[in-house]
């Protein structure tokens, strides 16, 4: 477990993490300054349908950009945990340690593709083992 810890220090995941989120920010707001333009009174004032539009404006780039955001995120997971793999050496204790993180999250063991796809931000614990099991025969 510190190992694939250590894999995420080593690749540098968090200032990646960082970096993509301020990316993202500047794109979906930049994207809401362009789709609210047309709406925006010429006066300072602002109507509330404003802030209505703004909050589902929000809600949809989030949404559509969900996908890409758990992408990034489970590649980063399988990085750290081949990292992991390489330094300890130990791919029966790898494959133990993911069938007990997922016995103890009571996670679904094989979840339907398209909901990995759309809202796993780790990969599940049989996909981990087999990327591990694939590297390391």
């Amino acid at each position: 477990m510190i190992a694939h810890e250590m894999g995420h220090w080593r690749h540098n995941d968090v200032i990646h993490g960082l970096f993509y989120g301020m990316i993202g920010g500047f794109i979906v707001f930049g994207l809401l300054t362009f789709l609210l333009k047309p709406w925006l009174p010429k006066n300072s004032k602002k109507p509330p349908q404003l802030w209505a539009a703004l909050q589902l404006a929000l809600i949809l780039l989030l949404f559509v950009s969900n996908p890409l955001q758990n992408a990034i995120s489970r590649e980063m997971e399988l990085n750290a945990d081949h990292f992991s793999l390489e330094l300890t050496g130990d791919l029966p204790g790898e494959i133990q340690l993911q069938k007990d993180l997922a016995s103890t999250s009571l996670s679904d063991l094989s979840p339907p593709s398209f909901i990995v796809w759309f809202s796993y931000s780790h990969p599940p614990a049989l996909a981990r083992i087999d990327a591990l099991e694939k590297e390391y025969p």
